[in-house]
């Protein structure tokens, strides 16, 4: 082949290599350039995903703060808890004023010899609340109940309409201020105590309905909460834990969509033993309804304390709850 040919042949073949390479090299550019784009339509993706997580989350929180805030707007009423302790006040003046007060203990009566009561058992039932502002009546009254026990009722009202709002009622024993032993009632002032008490005695609530016997825990619970501190704070004047402080500790373990839609309309309270500030106090809790309900029915839920290292047994109670809007003085007049 003659030389100018072969050259003009070899151009035309290294021309079309050429054409090949670029040809290949842009197919691989583009494929490159698609990859890329995959990468970062991707990672675009998983961040708009992100986002909207994120924006979901805010979402969810703000309701939960809307619901909470229209709750607490909603409720605007006493809770058990500050009836509880109105009751206590209103019960500790009516005993000063009936026989005195003694040297020996805050709930201990002249002549007892530092003998002093101790309650055993107390039951509030609230058949609404009232709200801030009301003006609340508490009537009170005792009686003896057994021979070695006495009776404290509470009659709770609205002041200014009349209208029934609930009842207390408790169970009290004597014991010794020294050695924390049971104790008869001496007799002169057992004589001196009935000459006060309303004849025929006057039960707040049924005396059915008070005698009935709390169950018995189940074991493992079911509904737990931080252990507890009992502190000088929560001390009454005769040296043990304040009920209250009790109720408020137990409150811990009610589910939160309970305790936001639901209102505590009764307790019943079974004290154990003693407890003082420094025992560190387990709560647990045992649903006795289908609290994952949320149909606006009746809940109820067994709670135990008890100190901790000594799994001593301090207080067991059953609270049971209604809807909120059904908890209000006035609701549906």
């Amino acid at each position: 082949m003659p030389t100018q040919a072969r050259r003009i042949l070899e151009s035309e073949l290294a021309d079309e290599r050429t054409g090949r390479s670029a040809a290949e090299e842009s197919r691989a550019k583009a494929e490159a350039d698609r990859g890329r784009l995959a990468l970062l339509r991707d990672d675009l993706s998983a961040q708009l995903r992100e986002q909207v997580e994120l924006l979901m989350r805010k979402v969810i929180a703000l309701k939960k703060s809307r619901d909470k805030l229209l709750a607490q707007m909603d409720r605007q009423s006493v809770e058990l808890e500050q009836m509880s302790l109105d009751s206590q006040e209103v019960g500790g003046n009516h005993g000063v004023a009936m026989w005195g007060r003694a040297s020996s203990g805050f709930a201990a009566m002249p002549g007892m010899d530092h003998l002093i009561f101790v309650a055993t058992r107390m039951q509030i039932r609230m058949e609404a609340y009232p709200k801030w502002g009301d003006l609340v009546r508490l009537e009170t009254y005792f009686a003896e109940d057994g021979r070695l026990t006495t009776r404290r009722d509470w009659r709770i009202s609205n002041a200014d309409t009349g209208e029934y709002l609930g009842a207390a009622t408790s169970t009290w024993v004597t014991i010794n201020a020294e050695s924390r032993r049971l104790a008869k009632i001496p007799e002169a002032v057992k004589q001196r105590f009935l000459q006060l008490a309303p004849s025929p005695p006057r039960c707040a609530i049924p005396t059915s309905d008070t005698r009935r016997k709390l169950p018995e825990f189940v074991w493992p619970p079911q509904l737990t909460a931080p252990s507890q501190l009992g502190r000088r704070s929560d001390m009454d004047p005769n040296g043990h834990i304040n009920n209250v402080a009790y109720l408020a500790w137990a409150m811990e373990v009610i589910p939160d969509h309970v305790y936001q839609q639901y209102q505590l309309s009764e307790v019943e309270m079974d004290f154990k033993a003693e407890c003082t500030a420094g025992d560190q106090i387990e709560c647990f809790g045992m649903p006795l309804t289908d609290c994952a309900s949320s149909n606006g029915s009746t809940q109820q839920f067994l709670h135990l304390l008890r100190k901790g290292g000594s799994n001593t047994e301090v207080w067991r109670a059953r609270t049971t709850w209604k809807p909120q809007k059904t908890m209000v003085a006035g609701f549906g007049n």
